[in-house]
């Protein structure tokens, strides 16, 4: 049987215009790595089986647990965030696709940045600024955390937007020819979030372009 925690939301903020950020108790004893998950539902009747899997973003030692989720309209995304201070989430135990293996480039897409705030937060500021960071979105106001990827990464976090041209911003997709341009060593790790297609692309590109399978970390 899952071993299920009903934890209570204590703070409710917008991290973007469609992005909310959720401060939730943390179970006694719960354990979990930076980049891993768990599976959310709603703490009501109607709710409580639909559930999805979200990332912590959380440092694993800190005594709450984050999760920053994006409303997709018609969904249990939409209910989530009509949620408020007081109102409970279900948990489930914690799984995960992404561990830190090493230094590595990391090629994220929207939401697909979750799993690596979570890893980012999890390493000490001196490891953390040895990856590089490739950050799409398709408009500013769509960047979740900007401030703080910038100031972990320095000039490591690189921010494209597939859809506003906007100063000391990059105007490019996930493409290989992008790829192929950006990098120049292909031995490291490499870490891929975000919408299965961006996924797919980059996963493709990257092998095409000489990375071995087992240094791709992608979900």
């Amino acid at each position: 049987m899952i071993n299920e925690h009903v934890v209570k939301i204590l703070k409710v903020d917008f991290e973007t215009h469609n992005v909310k950020k959720f401060i939730v108790e943390k179970p006694e004893n719960f354990i979990f790595k930076g980049g891993q998950a768990t599976n959310v539902s709603i703490n009501s009747l109607r709710f409580r089986n639909e559930k999805r899997p979200f990332t912590f973003t959380s440092r694993p030692e800190e005594n709450v647990l984050e999760f920053i989720i994006k409303k997709y309209p018609n969904g249990i995304t939409e209910k989530i965030h009509e949620l408020k201070a007081g109102d409970e989430l279900i948990i489930d135990g914690n799984f995960g696709y992404f561990e830190y293996k090493g230094e590595g480039i990391f090629i994220a897409g929207g939401t697909g940045i979750n799993p690596f705030l979570g890893i980012f937060r999890s390493l000490e500021p001196e490891k953390v600024v040895k990856n590089k960071l490739f950050f799409f979105n398709k408009t500013h106001k769509d960047i979740i955390c900007e401030r703080e990827l910038s100031e972990m990464l320095g000039n490591n976090a690189v921010f494209s937007l597939t859809e506003e041209k906007r100063k000391g911003y990059l105007n490019k997709r996930a493409s290989k020819a992008f790829l192929k341009k950006e990098l120049t060593d292909f031995s490291k790790y490499f870490y891929v979030c975000g919408p299965p297609g961006f996924v797919e692309i980059v996963k493709k590109s990257l092998i095409e372009l000489g990375v071995n399978k087992d240094k791709i970390i992608a979900g």
